[in-house]
């Protein structure tokens, strides 16, 4: 915009009106209303849909891919979690009757990122110290005191 002699003034408010992509935007408010109504402690709440599952499924990336795309190495933890939580809930709240085949696909691969993104330690019932390569059987309880 600078180069194409746009003032200082005109591109600040230019930038205002910029906004991320918005899909389903006038569906998600007309839902987001009529959930509203049936649930009075969201009112002052705006709609705030997350989109690191819908980029990570546009992208076609892998987790390891993804994460060096935007450079999250320190919060992968943070990532993996919330793509747990977004496959969760996929799973458990949309109704059967109300899932069409694209959206079956998205919820099958979204569990296998998320399965083959947790580090294998936890999937086995170990628990992992610093690092991954660390795995430890978790202790098993005893049945009386140890001496």
């Amino acid at each position: 915009m600078k180069q194409e002699g746009i003032d200082y003034d005109e591109r600040m408010e230019l930038l205002e009106e910029v906004t991320y992509p918005k899909p389903l935007a006038d569906e998600l408010e007309v839902a987001f209303e009529i959930y509203r109504g049936g649930h009075p402690w969201v009112a002052d709440e705006e709609l705030s849909p997350k989109s690191i599952a819908r980029d990570l499924s546009e992208r076609a990336m892998t987790f390891v891919e993804y994460v060096g795309f935007y450079s999250l190495a320190r919060s992968q933890g943070l990532v993996l979690r919330y793509l747990a939580d977004a496959f969760k809930a996929l799973r458990r709240t949309v109704p059967e009757a109300a899932r069409t085949e694209e959206l079956e696909d998205l919820i099958s691969w979204l569990g296998e990122l998320v399965r083959q993104s947790t580090p294998a330690c936890s999937r086995s019932g170990r628990r992992c110290a610093r690092r991954p390569s660390r795995c430890r059987p978790r202790s098993r309880p005893t049945s009386g005191r140890r001496r």
